[in-house]
């Protein structure tokens, strides 16, 4: 979960095609939806991706 910081998709969005899907039009149909993507298993397992594309968190 990030909850230490904000950064921009575009950093990390080449290197891990996942986070692309933040920045598609009307993906949500409102914030609810995008809350239980973000906090379910799709959210949480993002950090492992940067992880095993080489960029640490920790």
């Amino acid at each position: 979960m990030f909850e230490m910081t904000r950064f921009p998709v575009a950093v990390v969005g080449p290197v891990v095609d996942e986070f692309n899907a933040s920045h598609l039009p009307y993906f949500f149909r409102s914030r609810d939806p995008m809350y239980n993507v973000v906090d379910g298993e799709i959210g949480t397992g993002l950090p492992a991706r940067l992880e095993e594309a080489w960029i640490g968190l920790g």
